[in-house]
Parts: C-alpha cells; sequence; structure tokens
C-alpha cells in the first residue's frame, strides 16, 4: 500500500520580546521576557544579527524545539554539562557575545498551515511529534541555504548500525 503526505508550511520567524518591549538578546535573563508567552510548546531559533549601512542581515545559527520555551531558554543561560546539548550550544553562543556579535532568540509562527488537511497552529505544538517533524523539516531547508551551522546530523542507532 502507498501513503501519501501532504505538508504545507507557511510561516515566518518573530524575534522574542522583552516586557519592556525591545528585542530579547542573549545572555539577558529570561526573566526580561513575559513567562507566559514561553510557557508553551514550540520551534526557535537562535540568529546573528548583521547590521551593515546598506541592509540588516540574519544569519540562523540553530535551529530546535521545546516542550516548554521559558525553561529551554533557561538551559541555554544556565548550562550544565549533563545536558550536552545546552551546553555546547550555550557556550558557542557565549563566545560569539564575547566577540561583539549579537544574538537573538526567535519563534516560528505559522500562518495557513497544514498536514494532511489538519490545520497546524502554534498549539498545536504541545504535541512532540508534529514539534520535531516541523523543527527537522526546517533544519532540512536552512542547512541546504548553508545555514544552521550548529545544528549536527542526528543519527539512528540501533541494530548494529
Amino acid at each position: 500500500m502507498i501513503y501519501k503526505m501532504n505538508i504545507r508550511l507557511k510561516y515566518k520567524w518573530e524575534k522574542l520580546l522583552c516586557k519592556n518591549g525591545k528585542p530579547y538578546l542573549f545572555p539577558a535573563d529570561r526573566r526580561k521576557v513575559t513567562k507566559d508567552s514561553l510557557n508553551v510548546g514550540g520551534v526557535y531559533r537562535w540568529v546573528i544579527i548583521h547590521s551593515t549601512k546598506k541592509k540588516k542581515q540574519t544569519i540562523c545559527l540553530y535551529v530546535g524545539e521545546a516542550s516548554n520555551l521559558y525553561n529551554r531558554l533557561y538551559g541555554y543561560l544556565y548550562q550544565s554539562q549533563s545536558q550536552a546539548t545546552s551546553y555546547r550550544i550555550g557556550k558557542a553562543l557565549r563566545k560569539l557575545v564575547r566577540q561583539g556579535h549579537e544574538i537573538r532568540f526567535q519563534l516560528l509562527r505559522f500562518y495557513k498551515s497544514t498536514l494532511n488537511g489538519i490545520n497546524i497552529n502554534n498549539e498545536n505544538l504541545g504535541n512532540m511529534h508534529l514539534r520535531q517533524l516541523i523543527e527537522q523539516s526546517i533544519i532540512y531547508r536552512e542547512k541546504r541555504k548553508g545555514q544552521c551551522e550548529m545544528n549536527r546530523e542526528k543519527s539512528i542507532r540501533g541494530n548494529g548500525s
């Protein structure tokens, strides 16, 4: 039997704003943002903003997903070696900040997206499987454009392979 899956993603990235209305910049304390806006599951990315006189360029460093974005942000700010990915990314982000780069946290927002005719919206991102499908799809797209250099390829283990 042949199965068909139709995925249509229309989205944009929104900068995370602090309570004062300004963009969140790493490594500012997470208490500067409204907890309610991040106390949900979602897909996010870390970006460097390069500004020149002619234009502003956004370079994607890392795309991730979390069941609770507020807690994930905490993991990057106060990384522990027991959380290998948060530790690796947090350490790299701190190094970029010391080099004078502006690092922002952005959230994925959907517009008229569907999976097999079912509407996808940010409220659906509490579902881990849907969140990971979207995260991996975006990583694949960004890597084809030469972005997301901090995302590593995930290997499937087991069965001796």
